[in-house]
This record gives structure tokens, sequence and C-alpha cells, in this order.
């Protein structure tokens, strides 16, 4: 019913000029997606004053509508269609509306509509609150939706204008919804966020209607936090090395994050049961815990060819206590016991639930921590045993189908577009797999907006009507498969100068110059990194001017465009183009051409003539410095706000993390 109104969100964010315009626009949104956003005006009143200048602010938006249990169903499961709406606070008929009110006389008597003050999720984290909408289910007004904003017995104010004002007569629904959760100028000068997951304790058990989707107690934003939390200065190499931290942890989060103190809690409690591995096992699972894997598959996700066997170990762990804690309540039910995760590597079993609802069921018998989750069953999922032994005995069996733990290779992914019959171009290359971002950015939010990121797949996916797809449909795949940004050029003002984007008509556009170096001083002839390309070339083959080695493969771009069989945006340097005996490196150190057989020969192709440059980098840094510490955004650069859908936003004073969240739109898996 809230298409239009979801519309009207995005129409606002068009128009934003700060992050509270971006936060009325999130609030019209019906889906839950994650919103990042900052701006560079004064401090707006809300959250924390870091006396740096400039907001920022966070929130995930959707209705998530609360059952009000008109009717005796378990909440844990769908609603009857049969029976009264559960979802129904109050429905009654329009008498009068204005452009932003409803009136029905005496239909909210007693009732007290209005929201939570700014922040309520993130200060009071373990309450979800409500908050409420109204909607017109019939009439001139039919398919509009708005949250209420206060109310007085006969009248409704609303936070945002109707768009089609409803007439008497129409008929309206009021529902409770979830409290949107937000954090708007944190005191930490940050925010942390993956995918949907809401930064807040709720019950989160995995079969009940929560908030929190089954997530449990553990889940990958803890990782993210303790990063950032760790580092008061934080960098924009900082930045693009968190989500290949990330990477490598389990979907689920650090598994051993609190599984593995219960399972030292229970053998020191009951004993190894004359089992002399577990004790072995047990070690080799918290030094995993520790540095340098802290609980994850894998270190570097560019040269990792093996995933820790430590948590292959764990997902078959989950898999035999869920079925010594589930199975005989759930048997003959018909449905299933929830098994170890899936998403790395592949493991015989069903969903990847068994992390949550396991550490559920032993945070309650065991009778901690505080603020637990509240078991619902009344029954003993232990049946009468100690918990104790449940897990010492689990921990065993594991023990004997696994042994200890060991590493596996590392597998690969692909992605096989829908239409790829029709060409090859739409079969990409594999690469290797992780629990990545798919579509990463980071944006600096100063004077001069600097962003940049990491696609998964290309420039573009268009596929004509013939079935060909577009020459940049996976020209920056092997960029997102090593890890590698690229800028995503500012250009509006230059645009608006200039048509055609370069004041200075030098046939580089102005934005990447001032990406790079600042302004558009350089010409197409200087050779900022020595590299022997021109930054004319350098522009456009979609190389780093500020890197010698674009692709890091040890061959110079210089040497690359040079000889034409090479990709500088690809790490090729091992191969044998021109099948002589000598890999491409090594033709780059005795000088010869890479692309003709033969010693000696010269390069096949020469790049424009190059103007070394004093300003040369010493790093593959951009040459505009990268925002560093938390200094500020200053309060005179105009109310300019940026904002990012399921991005990253970082600010000079700010680092936030959105994905598939966390740096991200979606995932291929997870």
């Amino acid at each position: 019913m809230e298409e239009s109104t979801t519309f009207t969100g995005w129409k606002m964010f068009q128009r934003s000029e700060s992050i509270m315009d971006i936060r009325r626009g999130a609030r019209m949104m019906l889906g839950t997606h994650n919103f990042l956003a900052a701006d560079n005006l004064p401090f707006n009143g809300v959250g924390t004053d870091l006396g740096q200048g400039g907001n920022i602010g966070y929130w995930s938006a959707g209705f998530s509508r609360v059952r009000q249990g008109d009717s005796p169903t378990d909440s844990r499961l769908p609603m009857d269609g049969a029976a009264p709406n559960e979802l129904v606070v109050l429905s009654g008929t329009v008498d009068s509306a204005g452009a932003d009110t409803l009136t029905s006389a005496g239909g909210f008597t007693g009732r007290d509509f209005a929201p939570p003050a700014f922040n309520f999720r993130m200060e009071n984290p373990s309450e979800k609150g409500s908050e409420y909408i109204v909607s017109i289910t019939a009439g001139d007004g039919y398919k509009q939706t708005r949250r209420i904003a206060s109310n007085t017995d006969d009248t409704l104010t609303l936070e945002e204008a109707w768009g089609v004002v409803p007439s008497p007569g129409d008929l309206f629904e009021v529902y409770e919804i979830v409290a949107m959760p937000e954090a708007v100028n944190p005191a930490q000068g940050y925010t942390a966020n993956w995918n949907n997951k809401a930064a807040t304790a709720d019950e989160n058990d995995a079969f009940s209607d929560d908030v929190g989707r089954g997530f449990g107690r553990e889940y990958r934003s803890a990782f993210i936090a303790e990063r950032l939390a760790a580092d008061s200065d934080w960098s924009r190499a900082e930045q693009r090395q968190l989500n290949k931290d990330v990477a490598g942890l389990d979907p689920r989060g650090k598994l051993g994050r609190y599984l593995v103190p219960r399972l030292r809690e229970a053998v020191d409690g009951v004993g190894t049961g004359g089992n002399s591995q577990i004790e072995t096992v047990l070690a080799a699972l918290e030094a995993h815990n520790g540095s340098p894997y802290f609980g994850r598959y894998l270190v570097d996700p560019v040269t990792d060819t093996t995933a820790a066997g430590e948590l292959v170990f764990l997902n078959e762990l989950l898999n035999h206590l869920a079925d010594a804690i589930y199975g005989d309540e759930l048997d003959g039910t018909g449905v299933d016991i929830p098994k170890g995760s899936l998403e790395l590597i592949p493991l015989p079993g069903g969903m990847s639930m068994a992390s949550s609802v396991v550490q559920h069921a032993i945070d309650s018998a065991a009778g901690s921590p505080d603020g637990r989750y509240t078991q619902r069953y009344s029954g003993d999922y232990f049946n009468g045993a100690d918990w104790r032994v449940v897990v010492r005995d689990a921990l065993a069996a594991t023990i004997a189908d696994l042994g200890v733990p060991a590493d596996v290779p590392r597998p690969l992914e692909q992605y096989v577009h829908p239409l790829s019959a029709l060409s090859p171009q739409l079969v990409f290359e594999p690469t290797p797999l992780g629990n990545r971002g798919t579509w990463e950015q980071i944006v600096e939010a100063g004077p001069t907006v600097l962003g940049e990121f990491v696609f998964p797949l290309g420039q573009s996916g268009f596929v004509d009507a013939e079935g060909n797809p577009d020459p940049n449909f996976d020209s920056l795949h092997s960029i997102w498969g090593e890890w590698r940004f690229v800028p995503m050029l500012h250009i509006a003002e230059d645009l608006a100068a200039d048509p055609d984007g370069d004041v200075d008509n030098d046939e580089v556009l102005d934005g990447f110059e001032k990406w790079y170096f600042g302004s558009n001083a350089p010409t197409p002839t200087d050779d900022a990194d020595g590299d022997g390309a021109g930054l004319l070339d350098e522009f456009l083959n979609g190389l780093d001017p500020s890197e010698a080695d674009t692709d890091v493969d040890g061959l110079p771009d210089g040497f690359e465009l040079a000889n034409a069989c090479l990709r500088p945006q690809a790490r090729d340097a091992e191969g044998d183009p021109d099948g002589d005996g000598l890999t491409s490196l090594e033709e780059y150190s005795v000088g010869s051409d890479a692309c003709a057989a033969g010693p000696g020969a010269p390069p096949s192709a020469t790049p424009s003539p190059a103007t070394p440059s004093p300003a040369a980098p010493s790093t593959g840094t951009p040459a505009v410095p990268p925002p560093s510490g938390r200094a500020g955004l200053g309060a005179d650069q105009g109310g300019s706000v940026a904002a990012w859908w399921y991005a990253l936003a970082g600010a000079a004073a700010f680092v936030m993390i959105g994905g598939l969240i966390f740096l991200a739109k979606g995932r291929r898996r997870g």
C-alpha cells in the first residue's frame, strides 16, 4: 500500500540540504533499508556536539508493524487470515482532513501516538519503542501512509503532508510500528552497521517476529565496532582495510565469541569425560579467537587460499548441539532442526540458524549473561541433563567426526548473468569466496567531495535487444576481485561551468584532476607518479596517476600501456602473452617487449610523452590528503549534504559504516 509513500521519501532525498532532511525522507520509507548522511552545517542540536563542525546520521527505515494480540494466536506463527487483523490498533472513518491532519471525532480518545525522542533506540538499546502510522484504506486518499507526529482526542497531526488530502468518508487504519533505529551525532563520532541489522539488543530469537530477525547477540557489527573503537585516528587506508577484515567472518559474525567461552565453562565444570583430544581442540578454538584470525575464516581476502578449519569445526559443532538441544522438540513436527552456517564453506545441513538458537538455549540454561534472551518455551531443552554435559558430549562427537580442526581449501564463487547464454562476457571470472560487501564506497564530505568505490561487476549493466552486453559490462570486475578502489568523480559544479566538465580543455575531466591533485593545474603530459605514462593516458585508461603500478602487479602503468597485449587494470605480470618463455615481469626487468617473442624487442606501442612532476607522491594514496583523525568539517563551508544508500559516508571528522551494509548495497552470500 505504501509504494507512493516510499517514492515521496526518495524525492525528499533529492532535495535535501542537511542530514535532518535525509532523516525526513528515511522516515517515509516502508521497507527496511540503511541510510547514512553527513553534512557540513553547524551542529544541529541533536546528539553530541563534538565541537568539530558538521553532522552525521544513520537510520534504519521501515514500517515494521507490531501485533496487537486481538486474537489468541502465537506471535511466532504467521497470522491466520480468517482471524481479525492483529496489526490494526484502531480503524475509523475520516470526518475531515487538512494538508497534514486527519480528524475523526472522538476516534483517538485516550491515545498517545507521539513518537519517541531523537536517538531513542541508540540511547535505550534494550527497548524497541513504538511509533504509529495511519493508512488510508479506502476512498480518495487511498494508498497513502504517514507517520503520526501527535494527536488529540479527535485529530491526528502527521509528520509529512498528504499527497492527496483524504475526503470525508474515507476509511483509515492506525498501526503500531517499531521505533526507527537511528544515530544522529553519536558521542563516539561514528556509527557502524552491516546490512539490515539494527544496532539494538532486541530478543532476536530465531522463531519470533522480533525486529532482530534471529541474529542473536553476536553479529558482524560487533567486529566492526571493535575496530573503530580501538583507533582514535581513523584514516582512508584503514577504511579500505576494514571491509577486507570483515570478509573473513562467518556471515553470522564471530561464531566463537560467545560459544567458545561456553565450551571452556562446560569442560572446566564437568571435565573431559576421559577424551584427551577435547583439551587440544578447545585450546585450538581459543587460539583461533585471538590474533591474527580473530575468529575468522581468513586473514587476507586477496591472497589467502585456505580457510580456517576451526570455523568448519564450529559449524559442525553447532549441528551436533542443535540436534541435542532441539531434536526431540522438533522431531515429527515438519520443522527442520536449525543447522550451522553454509555461507562460506559448504557443509551438509540446513539453514545458517543454529548459531543464535543454540546460544540462546545455552545462555538460558546457564543463567547468564544479564539481559539474555528470555526463554518462551516452558519445557526443558536439555531434558533434565546438565547443559555442560550436553555441550561437552557434543564437542566430543564433533571431534569424532572431524578430528582436530584442519584448514580447508578456500572455494571460489562465480557470477553468471541470467542471460549468460547470449554472450560469454556475461559469465564473470571466478573470485575467491568471502563474506564481503559487494558495493563499497568511501566518501569524504569536505570542501571538495572525494569519493571512491569498489563495484563487483562493471560500469554498465546494459544488454541490448540482440543480447550484446555493453563493452564496460565487466570492466570493473578485476578491480573488485583485487579489492582496489576507483574514484567517484564529483563533477556537477564543473558541468555547470563547462558542458564537457573540462574547463581548461586539456581532455582530462577537471573532476579527475581535482580528485588526485586538488586542482586542474596538471597538464596532460605530467607524470606525477613517474611510471612513464602521462596524465591523459592514465585518465583515458582508468589508471591512478598517483600510483606507478595501479594494479599492483609489479609492472609500471607506462610499461603496460606501451605493451598492447597487457592489461594495466589486471594483474597479469606472471603471464607470457608472446610465448617466448619469459613472463611479462621478466620482460620488463630486461627491457624487452612483452608482446613480441625474442629478447630485446622494443615495445609494440608507445604512450604519449610524459613530463616528470616534482609533485609525485611516494605512496599509492591520493595526492589530495585523505581524511585522518576526527578534525571536523568547517561550519563555514556552506550547506551541503551527502547521503548514500547501503554505502559508507565518511567525513573528515567521522567514519560511518553501512552495508549488504556495511559498505554494501547487497551481498551475494550471507
